[in-house]
């Protein structure tokens, strides 16, 4: 390791700016030099420009603050799938409007087909008394067999030998009726189910015409307006319910009704068949109810009955509502913006030509050696004016993050440039005294530059740098007026060996001006406390106000 005598400034840029790997000798190549000062002084400048450039200032921007709602929106494709069932179920729903009668034809409501017939086939009490009893109701069944009681059991069946299932009849006391007594015939009113109705059925339509209309204006109020509403606010906790619970319920009602629909016309399926001709094979198979919708689908088909056919296939179309309805809501995070003012509390000052660096030096080099971060109004070589947002959002926009919000505006800045240049040797002129103190220097180097005659010592010399035996590198960093040619900073390193003739082996030299000028800089902010967004750096306008010497 090769000792390198620096002072604290120059100790510094070498910590935090001079690449670890690289080694001391690489201090002679003058771009890693310049490269390595360049970065140091980039930041020292911003720093400088701030604390030493700015003054209380009252100046206004505006901006658009960006940030996101969580909002109540309608999922597209779920509520095009919505509505293109709805649309069939209409379509089917309108086959069975013009196809299933219009009045009853039964005189009371069906059961099972075969299975009636069979069970009642050997109750030898019961059947006699159902004779010409074909067009009564229910009502007039009822007085009829009010006296009676009946019991289930079984019938001795002399031809097959054995006991079949019957219904038997036992009348109660005071009552005789004799067995082959007949039902009197009575002619009632067509037993028709309410839900076939046509007045129930047009009702069913226009209700699913009423929700098609519904799904699609709300899609459409949710593309225009990003969502139908907040749901992120803690007043609004039981809008999820609402969003989930009502579509459910609403299209679990229209399933219900569209199943009523489906069992009653499979219900009359086999009597409606029965009034033109059926074959044997298809007598002993005239049974829809006792099987799922797809088998019933299948068998509809096969029996060549359309009515019974769409009002099946609506059923199905009808039982996919609720499943559909749990994802037709969906909370999105879409973002909003919104106008902003901002105000810079302080802001920079060109009143003043001189300004006094040696106090922002220090404490940017302070904020360097204690691995500090630099005001958040800094970024590279730029400097920003303070802002704070004064502007009060609508009440509608204030349920946000206010430390995630997006703030963009364009806002005035003061970027630091430096134009340095390198010395050639014969321009600096160096001695060296040994074995001398001289106003409290051991050793003094002195060196003067051509060209940077501004304030001189009173021997005539830039500067006098401190020297010792067991020095190798020297440096130091002047501070002139950069009137005339004279620069703003002037660096000097060097390196010298007591024991060797001469003792100054190398001196270099490298002049720098300052200038500051004020830029418009496109700028993204995180937060209402104004922290610059480093993932959209700040970027330069082409407009640029003035120019003002260091």
């Amino acid at each position: 390791m090769v000792p390198v005598d620096i002072d604290a400034s120059m100790e510094t840029v070498l910590k935090y700016f001079f690449p670890s790997e690289s080694q001391a000798t690489t201090l002679f190549d003058p771009v890693v030099l310049q490269d390595t000062a360049e970065a140091y002084y980039r930041q020292i400048s911003a720093f400088i420009s701030k604390e030493s450039l700015m003054e209380p200032a009252s100046d206004n921007v505006f901006g658009s603050i960006t940030f996101s709602e969580n909002r109540l929106t309608i999922h597209p494709s779920v509520s095009q799938s919505m509505v293109g069932l709805l649309g069939a179920c209409i379509l089917l729903t309108a086959v069975g409007l013009f196809i299933v009668p219009a009045h009853g034809f039964l005189p009371h409501s069906p059961s099972t087909f075969l299975c009636s017939i069979s069970l009642f086939l050997y109750s030898r009490d019961l059947l006699p008394r159902f004779r010409y009893a074909g067009a009564s109701d229910n009502n007039h069944f009822a007085r009829w067999l009010r006296p009676s009681t009946f019991e289930s059991g079984l019938a001795y069946d002399s031809v097959s030998g054995e006991s079949q299932f019957c219904v038997n009849i036992d009348t109660k006391d005071g009552y005789q009726i004799e067995r082959r007594h007949q039902f009197p015939q009575i002619s009632s009113n067509s037993y028709h189910p309410i839900i076939l109705h046509p007045v129930s059925r047009s009702l069913l339509c226009l209700s699913v015409v009423g929700l098609i209309i519904s799904l699609e204006l709300l899609l459409r109020k949710s593309n225009l307006e990003y969502g139908l509403g907040n749901v992120s606010n803690d007043d609004n906790m039981y809008r999820h319910y609402a969003w989930t619970a009502i579509p459910a319920i609403v299209l679990g009602a229209l399933s219900i009704t569209y199943s009523a629909v489906d069992f009653q016309i499979r219900m009359l399926t086999p009597y409606m068949a029965l009034k033109g001709y059926v074959s044997k094979d298809i007598f002993m198979r005239l049974e829809l109810l006792d099987m799922s919708i797809p088998v019933a689908i299948y068998h509809e088909f096969k029996f060549r009955n359309p009515w019974a056919l769409a009002t099946t296939v609506a059923l199905f179309f009808a039982s996919l509502f609720t499943t559909l309805s749990a994802s037709l809501f969906q909370e999105l995070s879409i973002p909003s913006t919104t106008s902003i003012l901002l105000q810079a509390d302080r802001s920079f000052d060109f009143s003043r030509i001189l300004y006094d660096v040696e106090t922002a030096a220090e404490i940017s080099s302070l904020i360097l050696e204690g691995n500090l971060s630099f005001p958040h109004s800094t970024f590279n070589d730029m400097a920003f004016p303070q802002f704070i947002p004064v502007s009060n959002l609508p009440e509608a926009d204030t349920h946000f993050n206010a430390s995630t919000v997006s703030i963009s505006t364009v806002v005035p800045a003061v970027r630091g440039r430096m134009d340095c240049r390198s010395y050639e040797p014969a321009r600096i002129h160096t001695n060296i005294t040994l074995n001398q103190t001289r106003v409290g220097v051991t050793n003094p180097l002195d060196v003067l530059i051509d060209g940077e005659d501004c304030n001189l010592y009173i021997d005539g010399n830039n500067i006098e740098i401190e020297t010792s035996p067991l020095t190798t590198y020297v440096g130091q960093v002047l501070t002139l007026s950069g009137e005339g040619q004279c620069s703003d900073l002037v660096y000097i390193w060097g390196k010298i060996d007591y024991g060797a003739n001469p003792v100054i082996q190398h001196i270099d030299a490298m002049g720098c001006n300052v200038t500051f000028e004020t830029v418009d800089v496109n700028t993204t902010f995180i937060g209402t406390d104004l922290n610059l967004d480093f993932q959209k750096p700040p970027t330069t306008t082409n407009r640029q106000h003035s120019t003002t010497h260091y």
